[in-house]
């Protein structure tokens, strides 16, 4: 007698869904084949709303890479590159209604599971331990493991409150408040520290998108002139300098690998 069980499993890169066969009924199988993974390029990801595009950060130029990104009714937002398997990953959603989504290099994506947050998540990154960290302005943040084999992927390890000296745009390091200043949060001691005041840059110094690099400087672009700006780390000084003009944005937020060739 045939088993009724269903199973899956890995052939190649591809993954199979075997459905055995129940009385009468024939047994199938399906294969899916997987999403196209980034390359590390230099370039920056911006999501706008549900628009993906790639983004030159030296000549500002932006191209589309598709639109509608989701389900194409709830927007992305706290967006960060992992470069433990290549794929972009944000939060699609606000409060109770927030889920994980993963996002390949053609823009296509899918919905993993729920943020378990009640927060409307706006800034996010996902570091060399490939540890998603999105955070509500920096004063709610969640921790999911994103890294690949293991066995808690794509679950919340933890997550709590922060008291930051200024509201946080966009996780990889910049903040609004008249002036911009740089921030670093201790994923110890969840905790902000204050590094510089850059003061007034440009625009609103809303700084929506900001691309990481390891390099010791941070790319952002401003929302509402679309400028994008080279950032020192503290140990490279305190001045800023402008790189480019790209595409203004609200609703936004930027990836980069941080590993590819510096810029």
């Amino acid at each position: 007698m045939s088993s009724t069980s269903l199973g899956t499993g890995k052939i190649g890169s591809a993954t199979t869904t075997t459905v055995p066969p129940s009385g009468t009924a024939p047994g199938t199988v399906i294969v899916q084949t997987p999403l196209p993974t980034l390359d590390c390029d230099p370039s920056g990801y911006l999501i706008q709303n549900v628009s993906l595009y790639r983004v030159n950060i030296t000549t500002g130029a932006s191209t589309l890479i598709k639109s509608p990104v989701g389900d194409g009714v709830r927007g992305i937002n706290a967006m960060g590159y992992n470069v433990g398997d290549n794929f972009l990953y944000g939060a699609i959603g606000q409060g109770a209604s927030t889920n994980l989504i993963r996002i390949a290099a053609t823009g296509d994506s899918t919905i993993l599971g729920s943020l378990n947050v009640t927060v409307s998540l706006n800034a996010g990154d996902v570091d060399e331990n490939n540890q998603y960290w999105a955070t509500a302005s920096g004063k709610q943040w969640v921790q999911v493991d994103l890294k690949p084999g293991s066995a808690t992927f794509g679950r919340t390890l933890a997550n709590g409150t922060a008291s930051p000296q200024y509201s946080q745009i966009d996780w990889a390091g910049l903040t609004a408040s008249l002036n911009t200043y740089l921030q670093r949060f201790d994923r110890n001691t969840k905790t902000w520290t204050l590094f510089t005041d850059f003061g007034n840059i440009a625009g609103k110094n809303t700084w929506g998108a900001v691309y990481a690099s390891d390099d010791g400087f941070l790319y952002g672009s401003e929302n509402n002139s679309g400028e994008i700006w080279k950032f020192p780390l503290p140990a490279n000084g305190t001045t800023a300098v402008k790189i480019s003009n790209g595409p203004a944005a609200s609703s936004n937020d930027g990836a980069r690998c941080i590993k590819a060739a510096n810029v």
